[in-house]
């Protein structure tokens, strides 16, 4: 079901490796879950509250890098493709994609957070006579 989020820039389908790279992480990425939750539990409590998910996964980061998505609510994927990485990585990487799921999920009811329509075409937006 996943396979569709893996893509080029050019939106082209890319097969990444997730089995192995996962079994070579599983440490990095508990020891990095251990520290968030140790030194910044308020952030812990809130990242654990709307992401139910993480996925490593490995491909030239050039192909695809690391994100999150909308069409996959819940769910942060990590591109693992250095030799070198460890908890820091995914302590950085943890902190920024699932920082987009928790805004994601803050704003589920966008229009409570904008003052126009959602799908306003920012060249369009005119604030004090100003075209923005």
């Amino acid at each position: 079901m996943l396979k569709q989020f893996y893509y080029d820039t050019e939106q082209q389908q890319v097969e990444v490796e997730i089995t192995d790279i996962t079994q070579k992480h599983r440490d990095n990425l508990s020891l990095a879950w251990n520290i968030l939750r140790s030194h910044v539990s308020y952030h812990y409590d809130i990242i654990t509250m709307v992401t139910n998910k993480v996925i490593i996964f490995n491909v030239d980061t050039y192909l695809r890098n690391s994100f999150a998505t909308l069409s996959a609510q819940g769910i942060a994927f990590f591109n693992a493709y250095q030799e070198t990485y460890n908890e820091v990585f995914f302590d950085d990487d943890i902190a920024h994609q699932t920082g987009h799921v928790v805004f994601n999920a803050l704003i589920y009811d966008v229009e409570k957070f904008l003052l126009v329509i959602p799908e306003t075409i920012i060249e369009n937006v005119i604030v004090d006579n100003n075209i923005v």
